[in-house]
């Protein structure tokens, strides 16, 4: 029986330790099946990953070479006179490019409009809860203020209908700015908020009394006697237009035409537009009767056809034409012949010495077409008209500015996608021991074309003569960075500091930290930025122009180099290895951080820009290229072209001036 009961046993435990090892190797194989699968997945995905970086370098590549390529056609069209070929196209399949890498997520973007709504309805509530509170009333009744809305998010405060302070709410607080520029947050109308109000009334008093006389004579001038009396002599009108940041005084012909704008400017005092520089009231009083008596009131296409004319002449009169024409056996007639509706410039073969045909500029609309030896229209010359008119701004005459001994000009530029984002010119002068910023709007028009695509088109080199052109300023050195590398030397030096006078609210600019999707949001006053965080800072515009967005990159630059001038040599030398690694510049790490040591005690003396509000107006470059007036009035189907920014009165002697007094800290 124990025999029987033993192999019995043995039987089952073999039995037992079969199924075992049955269904440890079935455990295994599946296993094993699934290892093999996720390693087959995981294959899978690396090579999709490796073929997606593939295609996004190829096409990287791709429209690197068509860059190439229409930098270097576009190098032939200017030698021939020619407009460049603009590139959108190539920017927008960049654009496309990147957008396969980092666009927002879908959701975020279907529920962006709700978020929009939800925060300006919190935003609203908050301001209500403010303004509603009795202690807003009662410092409202002590000092004098009555509230207006703006709207649901914006208010001012008034005293006998002239504003003292805007008011602008977001979720938590409202930002309280005072005329003269000063602003602070408050959280609720306490005794600090109303501490903030009497200390500003009478500095904003004082400043309103001195711009209500400055513009009370400014707008006094067309009826002195003598202005009048050259108005009508000229048959001229003046008309007087009041603005945020300016009052303008416009004169105009009998066409109702603008000839002149003269500009006073609120915060200086001073009118800018009249000739060259910045002219006081009272100097301008002396000196305008005559400036009108010189003017020319000539209709614009008038003017235009003259001025056209003129540069065709100066333009067939240069040697280097008239030699390359004749090596060709053409000659033009730089003396035109004129008929009842045209200028006519015979071309002449010279093997024949017969006309051929004529070119000829239309007396009626200034346009250029080509004629045959009958005088017969063949067609526009739309190319030659452009390359006429892109230079029909008032020639700079003025020498570059004399700057101290031992300064040095560097100029900045934040590059995207290969177009000059941000562009700024940094000063150093030994003789004040201080820095000044400058910064170039990216849509100021020169030669044809704006700045920021300079870079694009011809390179650095290109794009620093003509700012030294524009400005009258030598520049020494320069310094590029790509804005995402950007990212990379914010953090090298540890970050930045920079001071938001308002709150920045961009509820277009879609971020994501820490996994969390979510928007551009900022309050008013000091911000500690990491790289990610102050490139966003400088690239934002959807809540602010682009000259307050100018002085933000201006600040993120000066917490740069204040980043780095803090550090010991050995430090800065270590920092400045790491940071050129991301940059293109004329400097080599050892020259910048010399640089860099000399300038450790120079203060920040002054930041500025050209802008609407001191020496430049915006017009459209399609109006612009045919003599049209910024806000005249053309078809719906007129394509205006892009936005651009030039000269007040196209002269760009104006902007030299102007760019002087920032840099030798002359504002008279």
């Amino acid at each position: 029986m124990s025999k029987r009961f033993s192999r019995t046993t043995v039987l089952l435990l073999a039995v037992l330790v079969l199924q075992l090892l049955v269904l440890v190797a079935g455990a295994a194989f599946i296993l094993a099946r699934l290892d093999g699968l996720d390693q087959a997945r995981r294959q899978r995905e690396n090579s999709l990953t490796e073929e997606i970086r593939s295609n996004a370098e190829m096409l990287e590549a791709v429209v690197r070479t068509l860059h190439s390529s229409n930098e270097q056609s576009n190098e032939v069209r200017e030698l021939l006179g020619l407009p460049p070929v603009r590139s959108s196209a190539l920017n927008d399949l960049a654009r496309r490019a990147e957008s396969q890498t980092s666009s927002p997520h879908p959701i975020t973007e279907a529920l962006q409009g709700l978020v929009q709504h939800h925060r300006r309805e919190v935003s609203r509530e908050f301001l209500s809860s403010f303004i509603t509170s009795p202690s807003f009333s009662e410092t409202l009744n002590a000092l004098g203020l009555a509230y207006a809305e703006r709207s649901t998010t914006e208010g001012e405060l008034t005293q006998s209908g002239t504003r003292f302070f805007r008011l602008q709410a977001s979720e938590d607080e409202v930002v309280v700015s005072a005329t003269t520029g000063n602003s602070r947050s408050f959280s609720q109308p306490d005794a600090s908020f109303r501490s903030y109000l009497e200390g500003r009334i009478a500095e904003i008093e004082t400043h309103l009394q001195r711009l209500n006389r400055a513009q009370q004579e400014f707008a006094g001038l067309p009826n002195q006697p003598q202005v009048r009396e050259a108005l009508q002599q000229r048959r001229i009108s003046a008309r007087v237009e009041q603005g945020e940041h300016s009052t303008e005084l416009e004169l105009r012909n009998n066409y109702g035409e603008t000839l002149r704008t003269l500009r006073l400017s609120h915060d200086e005092g001073t009118v800018r537009g009249f000739n060259s520089g910045a002219i006081s009231i009272a100097d301008l009083s002396e000196q305008l009767p005559q400036y009108i008596l010189e003017l020319d009131n000539r209709s614009r296409i008038d003017r235009e056809v003259s001025a056209q004319r003129d540069r065709i002449i100066e333009l067939l009169s240069d040697p280097s034409l008239v030699e390359e024409l004749q090596k060709n056996g053409i000659q033009i007639d730089a003396t035109p012949r004129t008929t009842q509706r045209h200028y006519l410039f015979d071309v002449v073969d010279l093997t024949s010495d017969r006309s051929i045909g004529a070119l000829g500029l239309h007396r009626d609309d200034a346009t250029l077409r080509l004629f045959d030896a009958e005088d017969v229209p063949l067609g526009p010359l739309p190319e030659l008209q452009d390359h006429l008119l892109s230079s029909r701004s008032r020639t700079i005459n003025q020498p570059d500015i004399a700057v101290s001994d031992g300064s040095r000009t560097f100029l900045l530029i934040g590059v995207h996608e290969r177009i000059a984002d941000v562009v700024m010119l940094a000063h150093a002068n030994p003789r004040t021991q201080s820095i000044s910023i400058l910064s170039i709007p990216r849509d100021l028009f020169y030669r044809g074309r704006r700045v920021n695509t300079v870079y694009q088109v011809f390179g650095v080199d290109r794009l620093m003569r003509e700012l030294h052109e524009v400005t009258g300023i030598p520049i020494d050195d320069y310094i590029m960075v790509d804005m995402y590398a950007f990212i990379d030397v914010v953090d090298a030096v540890g970050g930045v500091t920079i001071e938001l006078n308002e709150p920045l609210r961009d509820h277009n600019f879609v971020v994501r930290d820490n996994g969390v999707w979510t928007t551009l949001a900022y309050d008013a006053g000091p911000q500690e930025l990491s790289g990610i965080e102050a490139l966003r800072v400088a690239r934002s515009r959807g809540t602010s122009s682009d000259f307050e967005r100018s002085l933000r990159q201006q600040q993120i630059v000066e917490g740069v180099l204040d980043g780095m001038r803090a550090m010991s040599p050995n430090q800065l030398q270590q920092a400045a290895r790491s940071v050129f690694r991301h940059l293109d510049s004329s400097l080599s790490p050892i020259a910048a951080v010399n640089y860099l040591l000399r300038y450790r005690d120079y203060s920040f003396e002054r930041r500025d820009g050209l802008d609407t509000s001191n020496v430049l107006y915006h017009t459209y470059s399609n109006l612009y290229f045919q003599g049209k007036a910024p806000d005249a009035e053309v078809d719906e189907d007129f394509d205006k072209g892009a936005w651009i920014l030039l000269p007040i009165n196209d002269d760009w002697n104006e902007v030299r001036t102007y760019v002087q007094s920032i840099i030798l800290g002359d504002r008279s």
